[in-house]
């Protein structure tokens, strides 16, 4: 944070944007910017041009739309079940030569005694086009895997079995299937060599990583979840909107991953901000200099490597969020001690507990989010990591219940 004290004041605490003209929040976002390695879009209009109505009304419908997304913490049961509905399996050392094609259906088993036709597996586009890369014949280039789509499934059926009966491959494959939520029907999604391993890679791993690993940054952190069968991405959101915006200013900045669980891609860390480009709310993803690409094509486990490539990339977004971030600007509606004493007659926390978290409060200094309901989150749940698992819960709770619902969770007995 040298970079922001060299700016505001070195040892002062930063004022929050919303304190600034924009002359002095434009200089910080671009001093950040330079910093941590993120390339700002160039405006259209000229930096610090007010917005127009229609603008304003973009602006609106952004601001409801992050408004509804849900925080981090509360989203991740959810996240962890849509996952668990897949029922993820992976059908191991299977040799090329024994795949074959139902041709009554068109999907795909395995010829051996213990197995019945009628129970193939169906396969999603990238799924099959990793299959016939295992079968095709040398002397076919490219097409193959449409060619092979665009037949009826019994003629398609007979070329597929008949070109796998001829391989004469050492090596055998690894199906990783998944049932599709909607239609129930278990799929083959990725196919890969029986000496590489996807599983420490996909979209589990991930959310495993964030739960073990979380650092306190998340608990001000909305996320925004897309999954397909072939990929995902997850976007941990610090929204930035909730004050006059100009021209120049960002509106939200955060940390996404992009996965993909076929091989199709890297998996891929990185930060971004949204910066207006235009008086009617034209907006522009930064580009990311220092984002990072892990790949999901070798041999050994990725959590390690995502651990740390999620790690820096929330400190990097991190003075954004201090700085800019809505959860950082809502103020105390009382004194340090007068909160403390409310938080602990509405959550009956011990004495010893508020004691903890007093001393706690400002032990980032200048990252700490100071006198602001991000403050007082941050401070609990910095205390709970050091008290026993019983009474850490009860903390976390109500750390929780701040972030969910801000100051309205002192105004009566949290549930």
């Amino acid at each position: 944070m040298s970079n922001v004290t060299s700016i505001t004041g070195r040892g002062a605490r930063p004022s929050h944007a919303s304190e600034m003209s924009f002359e002095q929040r434009n200089d910080l976002l671009k001093a950040l910017c330079e910093a941590q390695g993120l390339r700002l879009p160039k405006t259209i209009l000229p930096e610090g041009h007010a917005l127009w109505d229609v603008g304003e009304t973009n602006k609106r419908a952004l601001a409801t739309e992050l408004e509804r997304l849900p925080y981090f913490m509360d989203a991740l049961p959810a996240i962890k079940l849509r996952l668990e509905q897949e029922r993820p399996e992976d059908y191991g050392n299977i040799p090329i030569q024994t795949v074959r094609m139902n041709p009554r259906t068109g999907r795909l088993y395995q010829d051996a005694p213990d197995t019945n036709p009628d129970d193939a597996l169906g396969y999603t586009g990238d799924g099959f086009s990793q299959v016939t890369t295992f079968i095709r014949p040398d002397s076919v280039r490219q097409g193959y895997q449409s060619t092979l789509l665009s037949l009826p499934n019994h003629i398609r059926a007979d070329a597929f079995n008949y070109h796998a009966q001829q391989r004469r491959d050492s090596d055998s494959m690894t199906l990783r299937t998944v049932v599709e939520p909607h239609s129930g029907a278990r799929v083959i999604r990725a196919v890969t060599s029986s000496k590489h391993s996807l599983v420490t890679g996909d979209d589990s791993a991930v959310v495993a990583v964030m739960e073990e690993k979380m650092p306190d940054s998340l608990r001000q952190a909305k996320v925004r979840y897309t999954r397909e069968l072939s990929r995902s991405q997850m976007e941990l959101i610090w929204p930035m909107i909730n004050r006059p915006l100009v021209v120049g200013d960002v509106a939200m900045g955060g940390v996404r991953i992009s996965n993909s669980e076929t091989k199709a891609g890297a998996l891929k860390v990185e930060a971004f901000l949204l910066r207006v480009l235009c008086a009617n709310f034209t907006t522009a993803f930064t580009s990311d200099a220092k984002e990072e690409e892990i790949s999901l094509k070798h041999v050994g486990d990725l959590r390690y490597k995502l651990v740390q490539a999620v790690r820096r990339a929330l400190e990097r977004i991190e003075p954004f969020a201090i700085m800019f971030g809505d959860a950082y600007k809502n103020p105390l509606p009382a004194t340090r001690g007068e909160v403390l004493g409310k938080v602990q007659k509405v959550f009956e926390l011990a004495d010893s507990t508020m004691e903890l978290t007093a001393k706690l409060w400002d032990a980032d200094g200048n990252k700490s989010a100071g006198d602001t309901l991000a403050g007082l989150v941050n401070a609990l749940t910095r205390g709970s990591q050091q008290l026993d698992m019983d009474v850490a819960g009860d903390v976390e709770r109500a750390a929780g219940r701040l972030v969910a619902v801000g100051w309205n969770a002192l105004e009566r007995k949290a549930s």
